[in-house]
């Protein structure tokens, strides 16, 4: 597989396929042996967010060596806890509204910019009188 290079995980609804379907999938790829990374990646699940762009080589090693713990495969445990990992990077969109924008601010920021408003002067401006 090749690294996609494009991330928009803010867009990206994942949702952890039920355990017995992980079961299945993993007895599909693994050809009955222990899961290496190349066959972790022909998994419909993961294959897909490859393919999309929304996971990346690089990440994809990390997460698997890390799950893998210096073996050369992982069992259906270990690709279960691969794909929960996946899972984990995505952002739950059902929490926010549609095309909302996430801001970092403090709250002192914060109330500064709410009694501005509140007071009449355009924050954006900086024109007061």
């Amino acid at each position: 597989f090749k690294p996609s290079g494009r991330h928009h995980r803010m867009s990206v609804s994942l949702s952890l396929a039920p355990r017995d379907a992980l079961i299945e999938e993993y007895s599909r790829v693994s050809e009955g042996s222990l899961l290496d990374i190349d066959n972790a990646a022909r998994s419909k699940y993961i294959a897909e967010l490859i393919a999309e762009g929304d996971l990346d080589e690089e990440e994809l090693v990390t997460m698997f060596n890390a799950v893998a713990a210096g073996a050369e495969g992982i069992d259906i445990d270990g690709f279960v806890e691969l794909c929960s990992r996946i899972d984990d990077l995505f952002e739950d969109d059902d929490d926010k509204e549609e095309g909302a924008l996430e801001v970092d601010v403090d709250a002192t920021t914060l109330a500064t910019e709410i009694l501005t408003i509140i007071e009449g002067k355009d924050p954006i401006r900086r024109d007061y009188d």
